[in-house]
């Protein structure tokens, strides 16, 4: 594959840093191809970020798709910006106006037996500020949604 050119900051995605992501975000029996890396590599290079440094994380989950006119399920990677991400792509915007984060213990939705419940949950809450508006960017995510109780890497 060749190597790969972040312009922002003029850091090459070579053959060997290639080859040390995939030894510390994706584990010998995780088979990617060329193709897969390629466009986990292009959301790092577009957003000028480094898996290093926490700012992208490749996430693995289960999708259904349509094989031979069948739903199945199958085992994907994807890549996910994190909080550390988005703080470095606000910067670079020039338009950074600060952030708050903090957490609290809220009622918050969730489906149980096909039925929409809520239940108390503690929920993490991010607000990003701009300079060229007055209105926050607001995120949340419950510890419900966000924790991994157990790590398994897809077999691909």
């Amino acid at each position: 594959m060749s190597a790969i050119i972040n312009t922002n900051q003029n850091i090459e995605l070579n053959k060997e840093r290639i080859a040390l992501i995939k030894k510390h975000f994706f584990p010998a029996e995780t088979k990617i191809n060329k193709t897969e890396i390629k466009y986990y590599l292009s959301v790092v290079t577009k957003y000028d970020l480094d898996p290093f440094l926490h700012q992208v994380f490749f996430v693995p989950h289960r999708a259904k798709v349509t094989k031979n006119g069948k739903d199945v399920w199958v085992e994907k990677i994807e890549p996910l910006v994190g909080r550390d991400g988005f703080l470095a792509i606000a910067h670079k915007s020039g338009k950074f106006g600060g952030i708050r984060s903090y957490s609290e213990i809220k009622n918050y939705p969730k489906l149980v037996n096909n039925q929409w419940q809520y239940t108390q949950d503690l929920v993490a809450i991010c607000e990003v500020y701009r300079t060229d508006t007055n209105k926050p960017f607001i995120v949340e995510v419950a510890y419900s949604e966000y924790v991994q109780k157990t790590l398994k890497m897809p077999t691909i």
